[in-house]
């Protein structure tokens, strides 16, 4: 391979070969040593990297990539775009305000090991797909977190950590989203597009945002009849198209502001201490041909609907475990059965 010492602020050549190491020695930068190599109309081509610098570092590479060190020494910001599929095998982190950046022009991106943030924000955008590993986390103390597997599949093992801290969660995928944990303390959505969502392995809760909304729209359903996604969120906004079902179990309340079934797989929203209540003025629960369930279970739960629960065909069961069932004056159940427990 190449080795590149560097002892000045920045380096931008044009550099090519198999492989290319860069090495900045802090004590020899003087305070200076950012690494920058290449920009959006110009490329390296290096088949590995091996990056260590005092401050910042970015890099722009032309085509595939395996990034098996890249480290800045001050936990500066980090921005690497390829023009292939970019591998992490060397974890990443940055301090204070530093973000950190991953992204591929073509291709997926594969999280071997971790990215680490304080308040910097995390955004990782592959063009075709991405793939964790257990040790492939992605944890901020306060940073954002923005996931785009682009026309691909996102796949997390039943052990990968994605936690955003107090920062916000956004996950998007052209295909399904096979969910690891998920973890925020912010009060906004967590927001996932996907061609479905599926959950990854048994264990704590899928989802953990006790203070926020979970937004879904999905094209092949959100969990399914054998295998609910579990959380702790506060509010759900759930649509699903194509095909599939909608299946979540949360371990407390819940208020649903809507659940929006059109294809023709059931809908099973359950609790394991809670209420199940419609919020007044939102858009309740449709569906089509598919059942819908309301489990209200353990204590506290009861179920209020204080907007419809409607169907085009498929029956109505509603269950609270510890009280009453409530219809307000906005809420209806329309449905050619319905059963009440």
């Amino acid at each position: 391979y190449q080795r590149v010492g560097v002892m000045s602020a920045d380096v931008a050549p044009a550099l090519a070969g198999p492989a290319i190491t860069l090495v900045m020695e802090p004590m020899l930068s003087k305070g200076l040593g950012a690494v920058s190599l290449g920009d959006a109309t110009h490329t390296i081509e290096a088949d590995t990297l091996d990056i260590v610098a005092k401050d910042g570092i970015s890099i722009y590479e032309a085509h595939s990539v395996t990034i098996e060190r890249i480290d800045s020494v001050d936990d500066d910001a980090i921005f690497v775009q390829a023009g292939g599929e970019l591998t992490l095998n060397g974890a990443i982190k940055a301090s204070g305000t530093s973000s950190v950046s991953l992204t591929t022009t073509s291709g997926a991106i594969n999280l071997n090991q971790g990215i680490t943030t304080a308040t910097g924000n995390v955004t990782v955008h592959a063009a075709a797909g991405m793939l964790f590993s257990e040790q492939g986390d992605i944890v901020s103390v306060g940073g954002n977190i923005d996931l785009d597997a682009g026309t691909g599949a996102m796949t997390m093992t039943g052990e990968t950590f994605v936690d955003a801290g107090s920062g916000t969660l956004d996950l998007d995928a052209g295909g399904a989203i096979t969910l690891g944990k998920l973890r925020t303390t912010n009060t906004g959505d967590v927001t996932i597009t996907s061609g479905g969502v599926v959950d990854g392995g048994e264990g704590s809760s899928d989802i953990i945002a006790k203070n926020a909304r979970l937004l879904i729209v999905a094209s092949g359903g959100i969990g399914s009849a054998s295998n609910a996604i579990e959380t702790e969120v506060a509010r759900l906004s759930l649509t699903n198209n194509g095909n599939g079902d909608i299946a979540l179990e949360d371990v407390d309340g819940l208020i649903i502001d809507k659940i929006d079934q059109n294809a023709g797989g059931s809908v099973s929203i359950s609790t394991v201490n809670g209420a199940i209540v419609t919020a007044d003025g939102g858009a309740g629960v449709t569906a089509t041909s598919g059942a819908v369930s309301l489990y209200a279970g353990g204590a506290g739960g009861i179920i209020t609907l204080s907007a419809d629960v409607a169907t085009t065909g498929g029956g109505v069961s509603l269950t609270a475990e510890d009280g009453d069932i409530t219809l307000d004056d906005a809420g209806a159940v329309l449905s050619s059965a319905v059963s009440v427990n």
